[in-house]
């Protein structure tokens, strides 16, 4: 009878978190560990799963940490299957996956002719990452995205970078223009000296190929820093 009583006790509780969920339109009003703790519904049916949350959390320090985990880590270090393991690694991975999905539509669609829609598609290919990524994302006379390349993947705090591959890409799709994108996987999206420096060094050497650098956009976890809307861009190298 115990034991009947304590599954029912999870049971309804997994459906108030179902309930809160579908009324709040989504994870709205939910802790970090609530959030931990309702994807494993998924993997765990019959346990409670609010105390594994905090455990996983704390293994890791914070959520970003484990989220951004091996799923092999996750499995040795909290002591969970491969079920809960590979949902939790999931989670980044989808959301790349639909922000690719949405850069796509921006690609088919829109042109790219705000630092707000710039700064969105750049997001799209970089939120998330936990090294180093640069692109280079190159446009026609009208501002359509033509062609994104990934010029650079580094180290958790460095990628390099050469002009010359920045404008083999560009003469590559015929670019009348490029954005350069990369991230700082600290989240302080604000450039640094050699940002700067090799932003410089890039429009010099697309200048020679009557090529255009629109923008230089670093994102920083959920935020990104626009070289045009500081206006970096204009003059620079002139």
């Amino acid at each position: 009878m115990e034991r009947k009583n304590g599954t029912a006790l999870h049971e309804n509780h997994r459906s108030r978190v179902r309930k809160k969920y579908l009324e709040n339109g989504g994870l709205s009003g939910f802790a970090d560990h609530e959030i931990i703790e309702f994807l494993m519904f998924y993997s765990i049916p019959r346990k409670d799963t609010n105390e594994l949350a905090h455990k996983m959390i704390n293994e890791y320090e914070n959520v970003l940490n484990l989220l951004n985990a091996d799923p092999y880590d996750i499995m040795q270090r909290c002591k969970v299957g491969e079920g809960s393991a590979i949902i939790i690694n999931m989670i980044p991975q989808l959301a790349r996956w639909y922000n690719k999905l949405q850069s796509n539509i921006i690609e088919q669609r829109d042109m790219l002719d705000s630092s707000r829609k710039i700064g969105e598609y750049a997001k799209s290919l970089l939120i998330g990452r936990t090294n180093e990524h640069f692109y280079c994302v190159c446009l026609d006379v009208k501002r359509r995205v033509i062609g994104t390349k990934l010029i650079s993947e580094g180290s958790i705090s460095h990628a390099d970078v050469s002009p010359r591959q920045i404008a083999e890409c560009a003469i590559k799709f015929n670019a009348s223009g490029v954005i350069l994108a990369h991230n700082h996987p600290s989240t302080d999206c604000f450039p640094s000296n050699s940002d700067k420096d090799i932003t410089v060094t890039i429009k010099q050497t697309l200048q020679m190929l009557d090529v255009e650098v629109i923008d230089h956009v670093i994102v920083g976890g959920e935020r990104y820093f626009s070289f045009a809307e500081h206006k970096l861009i204009f003059g620079i190298g002139e």
